[in-house]
C-alpha cells in the first residue's frame, strides 16, 4: 500500500460551478453599482471566463479593474496582455509585455506571452527564445509543466518539430 495520499482531488465541475459563482457575483456588483473587489486569483478567474466565452471587452474591463485595486502587481497587466493577444492586437499586446518584463524580469509568464506573441507573428525562432528563457527562470517542479504547455502552445501553431524537442 502506497503511503502517498493526495491532499485533495481537483474537480473539474467544482471548479467550473466556483467560476460561475464568481461571474455571478461580479455581473451582480456591476448590475447594482456597488464597489468590486476581489483577490488576484477571482480576478484572474473571471477573466479566464469571459476570454473562454469570446467576450474579450468584458475580460478586459475585469483587468482594468484588477489594475486599480492591485496597483503595484503585474497580474493584471499581464491579464490584459492575454486579452490583447486573444484579441489579435499582436504589436500593443508585445508593447505592454515588453514593459512588464522591465517591472518583473524574473516573471516567465511573461516570456511565454511574448512567444506566442511571436508565434503570431509567424516568428517561431524568436518564439523559442523567447520559451528557453521561460524555462530557466523556473524551477525543475515548474519546468516539466512549462515544458508540456509550451510543447501544447507550439503544436497549436503548427510548430511541431520544436514541439517536439521542448517535450524531450
Amino acid at each position: 500500500m502506497s503511503t502517498f495520499a493526495p491532499h485533495f482531488v481537483f474537480d473539474m465541475d467544482d471548479f467550473l460551478d466556483n467560476e460561475k459563482v464568481l461571474v455571478q457575483k461580479y455581473e451582480m456588483l456591476l448590475y447594482e453599482n456597488k464597489a468590486i473587489y476581489f483577490d488576484i486569483d477571482e480576478f484572474k478567474s473571471i477573466a479566464y471566463h469571459y476570454i473562454t466565452e469570446g467576450e474579450f471587452g468584458k475580460a478586459m474591463d475585469v483587468a482594468m479593474r484588477a489594475e486599480l485595486c492591485f496597483p503595484e502587481s503585474a497580474e493584471p497587466e499581464m491579464m490584459r496582455a492575454m486579452v490583447l493577444l486573444d484579441m489579435r492586437k499582436i504589436n500593443e499586446a508585445l508593447e505592454l509585455l515588453d514593459r512588464l518584463e522591465n517591472k518583473e524580469p524574473l516573471s516567465s509568464i511573461i516570456n511565454i506571452l511574448k512567444g506566442r506573441v511571436f508565434l503570431e507573428k509567424a516568428q517561431a525562432g524568436k518564439a523559442i527564445l523567447q520559451f528557453e528563457a521561460a524555462l530557466q527562470k523556473e524551477d525543475s517542479e515548474g519546468e516539466i509543466f512549462m515544458r508540456f504547455n509550451i510543447s501544447d502552445l507550439l503544436m497549436e501553431y503548427g510548430e511541431f518539430e520544436p514541439a517536439l524537442r521542448f517535450l524531450l
